[in-house]
């Protein structure tokens, strides 16, 4: 039976006209904005908005299509695709049990069934993919996808449907990952949504014993953090204090800092502001790694490297050893990804806490730089299959009444960090500073070996950005196409 939370979310989702916030629909038209003869809107697709009217009774609050009868699905199998779902397991949260509830009830309702299943392989889920989008099938799939170049070219032979074509949908909803549209978009045209937050990814760790014994009080970095105060300049500020000679022997004995340097120069990069690839308005791709705020942004981190860090002033030290070097307190900070608190710094005998990146020199907010699996619905759908899969899905991504602003990724967290601030502050604000790296879509474009990994105390973004312009400006042009 319906509750009344049930009821206040179907009336919100009715308000929306039947744009209640998910997936999206097929047939639209290409990457370049070109209308196929197949993906012309059919009568279905006009009709579809006209048929939802709002229920009278606020005690039985269900979409309704002309008839006054509750939109009916007929019983469509809908499968969610992708490589790792397991069975499903039993609510263990309040917004668990809230999830399930929805979900059930919405099944019910509109009569069909939903799941996410793994189907595919990681290797091989595009394949499977291009395919099942060129072919088709009397299935109902949706499949996520690896964010990578293989998304782009995708795209760009058309074989996703366009979601902004299914009236169902209302892109604009706060429970799309922004940085997930602008990745596969062109003009009005968008290809791939994401629920939800994204993936927080990198931060500073530190050591809070390291700090303290440097006079540097360890909440002092979550209050720069909460002002907006914690820059590169701050950043700087205390590696000075933490970096010690501790015995007297002109030997650096604990470190300011200790990373995985191949990985932190494309942090800095957005940290300040700047780019690798840039993408405008019209979905065209460019190279942008010689711009001012991307050079910016690599020299701050040199200039940091070549004076704080264990690995740049330690010729025979190995480029992992990031991974031990700050569990075991030979330096007092470490540039890394989120999933290190629970990987290699579970054990660590010091307390830890972690903030975002700071801002670089040129920056005037905090980023985030993620990489998030997307959703998208092949083109081989007509269009009264397409609105019925975008019906469902939008549906069954809401959040239950009550939940609106909850992130179930914090959840996640809380076992691995050692201090509530670094999930209850920095890892929910970093959703709300993400940004994608538009290099990570362009097909045969490596950044790290020709690229990242070869930057050094003797060479400079500058020199490395010379050495890949002519090659990935060609790839940009290919994409382009």
């Amino acid at each position: 039976m319906k509750n009344k939370s049930v009821s206040k979310l179907l009336a919100t989702l009715m308000a929306m006209t039947v744009s209640a916030a998910t997936l999206v629909g097929c047939g639209g038209s290409d990457a370049n904005n070109n209308t196929a003869a197949s993906s012309e809107p059919s009568k279905a697709d006009e009709s579809k908005s006209e048929e939802v009217v709002e229920s009278q009774s606020e005690e039985d609050v269900v979409i309704k299509d002309k008839d006054g009868n509750p939109v009916d699905l007929g019983g469509m199998e809908i499968v969610i695709r992708d490589w790792w779902s397991g069975d499903p397991a039993e609510p263990k949260t309040e917004f668990e049990e809230a999830q399930k509830e929805w979900r059930d009830y919405i099944q019910e309702t509109y009569n069909f069934t939903i799941k996410q299943a793994k189907m595919d392989e990681w290797d091989t889920v595009f394949d499977e993919f291009n395919t099942y989008a060129s072919t088709g099938d009397d299935n109902a799939y949706i499949f996520t996808l690896p964010a990578n170049g293989a998304v782009t070219t995708a795209m760009n032979k058309g074989l996703m449907y366009d979601l902004s074509t299914l009236d169902c949908l209302d892109l604009s909803a706060k429970k799309w990952e922004k940085s997930v549209q602008s990745l596969l978009s062109a003009g009005s045209s968008i290809y791939a949504l994401n629920t939800g937050t994204a993936e927080p990814r990198c931060g500073v760790y530190f050591n809070k014993r390291l700090l303290k014994e440097a006079s540097i009080e360890p909440d002092d970095l979550y209050k720069w953090q909460k002002e907006g105060t914690w820059t590169f300049d701050k950043f700087k500020e205390c590696l000075e204090k933490v970096q010690k000679d501790t015995n007297g022997d002109n030997v650096v004995d604990i470190w300011g800092m200790n990373n995985n340097n191949g990985s932190v120069y494309k942090y800095a990069i957005f940290a300040n502001g700047g780019e690798l690839i840039s993408k405008d308005a019209a979905g065209k791709y460019s190279f942008a790694a010689d711009s001012e705020k991307t050079l910016n942004g690599l020299k701050a981190i040199q200039d940091l490297f070549n004076e704080f860090d264990l690995n740049t002033n330690t010729p025979d030290a190995q480029w992992d050893n990031y991974k031990t070097a700050f569990p075991n307190g030979d330096a007092a900070f470490s540039i890394g990804e989120t999933y290190m608190a629970g990987g290699e710094f579970k054990e660590m005998a010091d307390d830890f806490g972690f903030v975002m990146m700071p801002m670089g020199p040129d920056a005037t907010d905090y980023t985030d730089v993620v990489c998030d699996n997307v959703t998208v619905m092949p083109v081989c759908y007509d269009a009264d299959k397409a609105w019925k899969i975008a019906f469902a899905y939008n549906l069954w991504t809401e959040a239950p009444e009550g939940f609106e602003d909850y992130n179930a990724r914090l959840d996640g967290f809380r076992d691995n960090f050692r201090d509530t601030q670094s999930v209850d502050e920095t890892i929910a604000m970093m959703a709300s500073k993400a940004k994608v790296n538009f290099a990570d879509f362009i097909p045969d474009l490596v950044q790290g070996d020709g690229y990242f990994w070869t930057m050094s105390k003797d060479k400079s973004g500058a020199q490395a950005a010379e050495e890949v312009k002519e090659a990935w400006t060609s790839y940009c042009d290919a994409v382009n196409k």
